[in-house]
């Protein structure tokens, strides 16, 4: 008896202690869970982790989905909430700057893809419309079991991001718009100049002419 009433007087540093050795026990499985972050939609699928500062995106594996009557050529990486790119115009999914997507990686699972006809995406049999693209788009999306993501989109790609909200707004979280326009007849047109650049970059980079500065 005197031994239970010895123990109980000193309930306070025996249950701290018993909580103390809970935690030890505990936490090494704890951040091995924490450290094993899986892709958004691919339960299945481990995250990867850069350890270069800029990492080349390319060394990434290319994966294939079929969506309606094209299969698309697409890379799932990073952690966190799903951001998925559209491309500028002519421009593969390996297109974007390894700095950038390394930083956008740390805190999104990032989809990048190729549009139907471009890099390894095969080009089907259905028209390109933007209406279309981003119909393809949308399979994507749900293909890989993604409700919704964020979504961004650079020049060309931009037109189609804000395409892919106004048919799917229930699919965007956040709609990030990078060198665009909102188009329509309210817009400000470009400059002669602006649009006879634009167009020989396009032309030189569907040549695979090499492409100068100006000074």
């Amino acid at each position: 008896m005197y031994f239970l009433r010895k123990i109980r007087g000193n309930r306070s540093p025996i249950l701290i202690t018993i909580f103390l050795l809970a935690v030890i026990v505990t936490l090494p499985a704890i951040m091995t869970t924490a450290s094993t972050n899986r892709v958004y939609g691919q339960p299945d699928q481990v995250a990867l982790n850069f350890t270069d500062s800029s990492p080349n995106i390319q060394n990434i594996p290319v994966q294939k989905v079929q969506v309606g009557d094209i299969d698309v050529a697409y890379k799932m990486f990073g952690k966190g909430d799903p951001i998925i790119l559209f491309n500028g115009a002519s421009d593969n999914m390996d297109a974007w700057d390894p700095s950038f997507i390394s930083d956008l990686s740390s805190n999104h699972t990032v989809i990048v893809f190729d549009q139907r006809g471009i890099g390894n995406t095969t080009a089907g049999s259905k028209p390109y419309t933007e209406q279309q693209l981003a119909n393809d788009t949308a399979g994507l999306l749900d293909a890989l079991k993604i409700p919704k993501a964020d979504v961004m989109g650079y020049s060309l790609g931009s037109y189609l991001a804000q395409q892919l909200t106004m048919m799917y707004p229930e699919k965007v979280n956040r709609l990030v718009l990078v060198a665009s326009s909102c188009g329509g007849i309210d817009h400000t047109p470009k400059p002669a100049e602006f649009i006879k650049l634009q167009s020989d970059i396009v032309n030189k980079s569907l040549n695979n002419i090499p492409i100068t500065q100006r000074k």
